[in-house]
């Protein structure tokens, strides 16, 4: 899914409503129009969730590869 969403291969409301498949372009959580860098970075509903669950196992990647605590 990761490569997928640096890739811009996922299909976000933005990809369906310009392809003329659907009606909005809006997230269903946010209201803001969404994209890759919307639900990444910016939705408070759905890009938090991510990175507090990304964050520990990304800091132990990095801890393991400097041999030291970050």
């Amino acid at each position: 899914m990761v490569l997928k969403a640096l890739n811009r291969f996922m299909w976000t409301n933005n990809k369906v409503f310009k392809s003329g498949k659907q009606d909005s372009l809006d997230c269903v959580l946010s209201a803001q129009p969404e994209t890759i860098e919307h639900l990444l970075y910016n939705c408070t509903e759905y890009s938090v969730a991510i990175w507090e669950e990304a964050s520990p196992i990304t800091t132990s990647m990095i801890t393991a590869q400097l041999g030291e605590e970050i």
